[in-house]
């Protein structure tokens, strides 16, 4: 079974031969090993020989069929024997082991141990080759004995390229395996120098001479290196260099053996690349693993409101994910001064107990880092117990290793994490990553939940006060509206004599004034909660301008303005008509409050890419350039003296942007600066058709008057007694009250057909006495007549039973309207 195979390692190849006819036919094997020149051992999976050929039971000093049955790790000195081996694993190729046997007389050798395995049927078979690695030995002796021996004996060693220098480094002699390994026949090689078989940068630096020489000193040397075949194909080889001498000590030559060592410095190049493989892989699995953990711990942390769910999420997440015994996390209390303790795992009670609260000025391995913004790992107990002996009960031996993370946020320390081990370690460089990682996105989770916490208090803060704003426009509305009911009444009763016109003018007119600014008010905290309801419809521009004239005639004449209104008629708007002539006639105001007597206001209007402009300009005192971007904010009012000759509370300008935008439009101020005069620009989309049919306007009833007993209820006695008598100058009979008690004593008695109710009276509020009159008497005509005048006051009163609701003061006309609406 001799292979003529070139392989470069001939034995090696041999045994796959073997292998592959074992394999095919296992009947094959007694042939095999009768006819092998090679010393062959066949055993099983658990080590016991199965067979071996005579070459293999002469090798070991065997007698025939004595070392079947035997473990083939007896073939091995005793120190070289496994105790309780594990059964042997098949085998992808062959493998070739350098080592010593044993004879059966006990003696050692060298033995080179080519091994394979093969799959018979179901069982494994590991076959084994055997070389004397002696006979090298041998051989090198006798070349020193004889030449011609020498060539006789290294003929027939083809593993190893054998061959002579003589003492100028030229080639020799040559055997077979030379040939094989390095290429050249002995006809090409013979008298070329040693420096054929090398590098050229070897030669370049000199080596093949230096390794001469140094065999020459030492007798021999032995190198691993790099060498060149004849086809340029460079080759891993294992060389020996014997100087030869003669019987007088003159060098005359050298002895060359070289083994071929690539395959083997191949498979440990590609063992050392599959171990750096297998480091990156499992690196790359324990990141991808911390990655998958940390994804985790962020998701967690992200669902994560306040602090506490942040500590829990970071201790319950991390701790399993780092093998971690402990953990506390601490935040950085109001002050700035403390870590106060949100939650703990693995520690005794006693830690609650002392440590639930930690000033910064103190000194605790996580104080420390935490101050100083650093993070501190701490490999054993005995570095965490430097300088910190105070810890020794609180820690005992529960904990070995630690890490103190300060929590960072832009910069800022926002709290910290102790994380605790049981056992001391030396944390890795992706351990230590980690545990900052989590130590960074915990930070940023503690500073989100801790600017809500702020943000939610502040809002709720915001929220409470703008209520507490609602509630007091509401009462001051209510307050003011009160004592503006009788004023307007008592109008109307005096009597219309040319000597008090005056007067009355000048009551009606700052009356007029009065209620302006308490409407202003009250529209701003409607507005600003977005609880105006728009009556939308499509109107003529004109028609808006008109009536928002009408509502500043009274100004505007009194200052001696000079208006200019210039409306082409067909420019129709879609919106609410009394808000939009609220708009015009807050402009209009504005320009007239800030010009001088006599000035010019112009409203003008035009079209223009399929929207309305309309425009107020004044020539008045201006706006300067600093106030240009806030004219549309609350309250606010340019060069306002300490007399307030222009009046009002800075609402008007604000309420008009509000507005405007609800109807989709958009209003600027521009002016040229202190005295050059204002322009107020307004646009709004043009309507083309008709989106909705106008609503229709409910005006007083024209039914003429009956006369009905009214019964009028007000804690203010003057509203009162004058409602009274205005009703009862115009044929009712009326009666009066000021609380709720005394109005059911005189309903009784009295039995109203219409009760105008206040509805902030004393004792009994004006819901309660409306649901009592209606029990009282049966069905009324109830109208209530109050300082409240929201638009949830209004719906209040309409699901209290009112039928009409009306805000003080009111206008008499319209109050008695509201009476005679009721069918007689």
């Amino acid at each position: 079974m001799e292979s003529t195979t070139t392989d470069s390692r001939p034995t090696h190849t041999a045994l796959r031969v073997i292998l592959a006819a074992i394999g095919a036919d296992p009947g094959e094997l007694d042939q095999i090993l009768a006819t092998s020149q090679h010393a062959l051992i066949v055993f099983c999976s658990n080590r016991r020989i199965t067979a071996a050929n005579r070459h293999a039971e002469a090798l070991f000093g065997y007698s025939a069929g004595t070392l079947v049955g035997l473990a083939a790790d007896q073939l091995l000195p005793p120190r070289m024997r496994q105790p309780d081996p594990p059964p042997m694993t098949p085998l992808a190729d062959t493998m070739q082991l350098d080592l010593p046997g044993i004879r059966r007389d006990e003696t050692e050798f060298r033995v080179e141990w080519v091994l394979g395995s093969v799959r018979v049927v179901d069982r494994e078979w590991f076959v084994v080759i055997l070389s004397d690695r002696e006979q090298v030995d041998r051989a090198l002796d006798a070349l020193r004995a004889s030449e011609e021996r020498f060539r006789l004996l290294v003929d027939g060693v083809r593993d190893y390229a054998i061959f002579m220098l003589d003492a100028n480094g030229l080639v020799s002699s040559w055997n077979k395996g030379a040939e094989r390994i390095k290429g050249w026949t002995a006809e090409e090689i013979v008298g070329q120098p040693y420096e054929t078989f090398f590098t050229a940068e070897d030669r370049a630096a000199n080596v093949p001479r230096e390794l001469l020489a140094s065999a020459a000193v030492n007798e021999t040397h032995e190198t691993e290196g790099w060498r060149v075949r004849k086809n340029g194909e460079r080759f891993r080889a294992n060389a020996y260099l014997a100087a030869l001498r003669s019987s007088t000590g003159e060098l005359y030559g050298f002895a060359k053996v070289t083994r071929d060592l690539t395959e083997k410095y191949r498979a440990q190049e590609l063992e050392k690349h599959l171990a750096i493989e297998r480091a990156a892989r499992e690196a790359a699995q324990a990141a991808e693993e911390r990655l998958r953990r940390l994804q985790s711990i962020s998701a967690a942390l992200s669902e994560a409101v306040t602090p506490h769910d942040i500590a829990k999420a970071v201790l319950d997440l991390s701790l399993p994910a780092l093998d971690a015994s402990g953990g506390v996390f601490y935040r950085l209390d109001r002050d700035g001064t403390a870590l106060e303790l949100i939650a703990q795992r693995g520690h005794a009670d006693l830690f609650l107990t002392d440590f639930r609260s930690i000033p910064l000025d103190s000194s605790t391995p996580l104080v420390d880092a935490a101050r100083r913004k650093t993070a501190v790992f701490y490999e054993d107990r005995r570095q965490l117990m430097v300088g910190y002996t105070q810890f020794d009960a609180v820690v005992g031996d529960r904990f070995k290793a630690s890490a103190a993370l300060p929590l960072m946020a832009h910069g800022r320390l926002v709290g910290a994490l102790a994380v605790h081990f049981r056992e001391a370690r030396t944390f890795s460089p992706g351990e230590k990553s980690m545990l900052l990682t989590i130590s960074e996105v915990a930070a940023q989770a503690l500073d989100r939940a801790v600017l809500f916490i702020a943000e939610t208090d502040a809002r709720e803060l915001a929220e409470s006060a703008n209520r507490s704003k609602d509630q007091f426009l509401a009462m001051l509305g209510h307050e003011l509206r009160n004592p503006l009911a009788p004023i307007v009444t008592a109008l109307k009763l005096l009597p219309e004599d040319t000597s008090s016109a005056r007067a009355r003018d000048a009551i009606e007119r700052n009356v007029k004034h009065l209620v302006r600014l308490v409407d202003d008010l009250l529209d701003v905290s409607r507005i600003t909660q977005q609880k105006v309801q728009l009556q939308k419809h499509r109107v003529e521009l004109i028609e808006i301008v008109e009536h928002a004239v009408e509502l500043t005639s009274p100004l505007v004449d009194e200052r001696k303005h000079h208006l200019d209104v210039t409306i082409p008629r067909g420019l129709f708007v879609y919106g609410d008509s009394t808000r939009l002539a609220q708009v015009v006639a807050n402009l209009v105001n504005n320009s007239a409050k800030y010009t001088e007597r006599g000035g010019h206001i112009a409203i003008a209007a035009a079209e223009s890419a399929g929207r309305i402009e309309l425009t107020v300009r004044d020539d008045g005192t201006g706006i300067e350039a600093a106030m240009l971007p806030h004219v549309f904010d609350l309250f606010a009012q340019e060069h306002q003296s300490l007399d307030r000759s222009q009046g009002g509370l800075g609402l008007g300008l604000a309420i008009v942007r509000s507005l405007v935008l609800m109807h989709d439009g958009t209003v600027t101020a521009s002016s040229g600066g202190r005295d050059q005069g204002s322009l107020f620009t307004i646009t709004f989309p043009r309507s083309d058709g008709a989106t909705s049919a106008p609503l229709e306007r409910i005006s007083p009833t024209q039914l003429p008057e009956v006369s009905r007993r009214i019964l009028v209820v007000d804690d203010n006695a003057d509203a009162a007694v004058l409602m009274a008598e205005l009703f009862q100058r115009s044929g009712h009979h009326t009666a009066v009250a000021h609380d709720g008690p005394s109005a059911l004593e005189i309903a009784a008695a009295f039995a109203p057909e219409i009760a105008i109710l206040d509805i902030g009276l004393p004792v009994m509020d004006g819901y309660e006495l409306a649901r009592r009159l209606r029990e009282l008497v049966g069905p009324i005509h109830l109208i209530a007549l109050t300082g409240y005048g929201r638009s949830s006051d209004r719906e209040r009163a309409l699901a209290a039973g009112f039928d009409v609701h009306l805000v003080k003061p009111i206008d008499p006309a319209t109050l008695r309207a509201a009476v005679t609406s009721r069918s007689s």
